[in-house]
């Protein structure tokens, strides 16, 4: 439990989002949170931002997850969030929030997105590792399990977003989240990025 209240504190990195979120929700009705575990970005930003009872935050997430904040939900221990497991099920949302979960995602990110029942307006991603060169994929080893981790070649992935129609309006570095691959140290340091994009009015 210890590690979930750490989780849900607001850190350094999450300023820029705390920012674009207060400037967008007057205007939007429901936010995605993908890869919002038990609702660790909810707890931080509720603390500044009026959630609760005033939009609708969907949080998906491995079923493992949801289980438990399906549970926690029941059990009074978190208020305000839904929580889904399968995209299927999600609504049409008007801000997507992916905070930590592109270097993770197992499939290309606009096929991701492409399986939403519309593409979401505004896009917040944070801690997007990035590098200057081709994608790479290394393991995370988190002791118990090592993990498939994403560091993605800027220049194509700016690219897909361009393609899908979002222009970016905003980009931010976070310098504390860089990476080196210690097998591979040729390839550099990765860059670890924020983005909001816009869908473009067509």
């Amino acid at each position: 439990m210890h590690s979930f209240e750490y989780m849900s504190e607001l850190k350094l990195e999450d300023y820029p989002v705390l920012f674009w979120l207060n400037r967008l929700l007057p205007r939007v009705d429901t936010v995605l949170d993908a890869g919002g575990h038990l609702g660790t970005k909810y707890r931080a930003f509720s603390r500044y931002l009026e959630l609760e009872g005033t939009i609708d935050w969907i949080i998906y997430d491995l079923p493992a997850i949801v289980r438990v904040g399906r549970q926690f939900v029941d059990e009074g221990k978190l208020r305000g969030p839904t929580f889904i497991g399968d995209l299927s099920d999600a609504p049409d949302a008007d801000v997507l929030l992916a905070s930590g979960l592109l270097q993770y995602l197992d499939v290309p990110f606009d096929t991701f997105l492409k399986r939403l029942p519309a593409l979401p307006r505004h896009l917040l991603l944070n801690k997007v590792q990035t590098r200057e060169g081709p994608t790479v994929v290394t393991l995370e080893n988190f002791e118990c399990a090592e993990i498939p981790y994403q560091i993605r070649d800027r220049t194509e992935f700016l690219t897909t977003l361009g393609t899908l129609g979002y222009d970016v309006i905003d980009e931010w570095l976070i310098p504390g989240l860089s990476r080196t691959i210690q097998t591979h140290p040729h390839l550099g340091r990765s860059t670890s990025r924020g983005y909001y994009a816009r869908l473009r009015v067509t």
